[in-house]
């Protein structure tokens, strides 16, 4: 199972995103949805993997590994499946692509979601695109805008969860044993928040990759 790392901050109670440790936060602004993203975002809707320049040492791939297109959910992996070469959906190598780090995921929400006006986070997001329900990432710094959809994650055995509801991304970065697993850091979205949790490297989660620029 999941195991929290107990970071999580709601929307409504976060008051002290200025410190620079582990912690996230509640995130988007609200909640609900229509039927298109969060109006003033700049958000592109794409078909296309490109890299984005969040602001960030490392550059966002657009898209989902295993999706089609910047708003699908694309496909679960395994942690312990994620070494080697990655490759996009047309299966072609993505050049120098890699799972980010815990560290590179703090840093991605150091940039866009640390700002805060008024209890709002005005460069994270709530949106649903093309019926996805997910996070629009905003960067202060470049303008870009990325889209996390709300994957949900495969237990294995055991079916998929959460679907539309929230999301969870592997990092690159190992938690240890617990005497049955590997154990490994991901980062989950929900509609009213952000965690760090430390899951299963069996289990099936999202993976969004990252390039060195």
């Amino acid at each position: 199972m999941k195991k929290m790392a107990f970071l999580f901050v709601a929307a409504l109670a976060f008051a002290a995103c200025g410190s620079d440790d582990e912690t996230t936060s509640g995130g988007g602004g609200g909640g609900g949805g229509g039927g298109s993203e969060t109006a003033g975002t700049d958000y592109t809707e794409s078909e296309t993997f490109e890299l984005v320049d969040m602001g960030t040492s490392v550059l966002w791939a657009n898209m989902n590994l295993g999706s089609e297109t910047a708003y699908d959910k694309g496909d679960f992996y395994p942690w312990a499946n994620l070494s080697g070469t990655i490759k996009d959906n047309a299966n072609k190598t993505i050049a120098a692509c890699r799972v980010p780090s815990k560290a590179e995921w703090q840093e991605l929400w150091n940039t866009c979601g640390k700002v805060q006006v008024q209890g709002i986070h005005p460069y994270v997001k709530y949106g649903v695109v093309k019926g996805q329900s997910g996070y629009l990432f905003k960067s202060g710094i470049t303008g870009n805008v990325i889209f996390f959809p709300f994957a949900g994650w495969d237990t294995g055995g055991a079916g998929t969860y959460f679907v539309n509801k929230k999301g969870s991304y592997w990092s690159s970065t190992y938690s240890g044993n617990n005497g049955y697993n590997d154990i490994a850091y991901c980062y989950t979205f929900a509609e009213g928040g952000t965690v760090v949790e430390e899951t299963s490297a069996n289990w099936g989660l999202s993976v969004r990759v990252v390039s060195t620029k």
